[in-house]
């Protein structure tokens, strides 16, 4: 599998600060049939393009963990539950959300 997403340079320079002091990064992707079909099968390790902006960047994808939306860094999972969505959703919707986990390992620069 590879595994292919864009991201904005803001939120890539800070998984490139987590990587510098763990030598990994997490990525997040909503429990959704799009990523579900995309995810749920994959053989790892698996490869990873993030485009920044125009630039790729690769990574190794390690491992993959579906988790509850609540056991994420809360302002990750801010962005993920609330955005595009109605403030007033129950507390226990929030708790039932699913997330997927992609540990990521040995990155690269540009794809050339």
């Amino acid at each position: 599998m590879t595994f292919a997403t864009t991201i904005k340079k803001e939120y890539w320079n800070k998984k490139m600060q987590q990587y510098a002091q763990k030598g990994y990064f997490y990525e997040y992707k909503e429990h959704k049939p799009y990523w579900n079909k995309r995810i749920e099968n994959s053989k790892l390790p698996a490869n990873a393009v993030f485009l920044v902006g125009s630039v790729p960047y690769r990574a190794k994808i390690t491992a993959i963990l579906r988790t509850k939306m609540y056991d994420i860094p809360t302002d990750i999972a801010y962005f993920f539950f609330l955005k595009n969505r109605d403030l007033e959703q129950t507390v226990e919707e929030f708790k039932n959300s699913k997330v997927w986990v992609l540990k990521c390992e040995n990155v690269e620069g540009e794809i050339e």
